[in-house]
């Protein structure tokens, strides 16, 4: 995650006028393990806001292991389905292989509301871009998951 939001803070900065779209089938896996971002429009230019909700969305994918398009109303009904099981049983919205890596209820619950809160178009205020890799990468060197050889 650290690698696509460094991704993302290099096409915001340096090219603004590149739009890109951020689903799990279009960050793909390099051989070195780098996860180049493979989908963009050129002219299309992407905001901050936009930007966070899409890892919002990305986020809640990994963590699920569902995809928009599983459901019918795309993005708003995965981000409702996460929500509902998330507060139901938050096992629910977890994938059995995060599961089996480990994760702890601790860890996510973390990711699930920070997944959440990114994708939360309607609040007035919006992180930054360098705010939620700060957060991630904070996330990241706090869980033993991230140092184990397969994060």
């Amino acid at each position: 995650m650290r690698k696509v939001l460094e991704g993302m803070l290099y096409l915001q900065e340096q090219w603004p006028e590149v739009g890109f779209d951020l689903i799990t089938s279009s960050v793909l896996l390099s051989k070195g393990g780098q996860p180049p971002i493979s989908r963009f429009r050129v002219g299309d230019g992407n905001s901050n806001k936009k930007n966070i909700y899409k890892f919002g969305v990305l986020l809640l994918e990994m963590i699920a292991n569902k995809q928009p398009k599983d459901f019918k109303q795309c993005e708003a009904s995965l981000i409702e389905w996460v929500k509902t099981h998330y507060q139901e049983n938050i096992w629910k919205a977890i994938d059995d292989t995060l599961t089996k890596a480990g994760i702890t209820h601790e860890q996510a619950n973390k990711g699930i509301r920070f997944g959440i809160m990114c994708a939360e178009i309607r609040t007035k205020h919006h992180f930054k871009m360098a705010q939620v890799y700060d957060i991630i990468t904070r996330f990241y060197e706090s869980t033993r998951i991230s140092r184990s050889p397969n994060h």
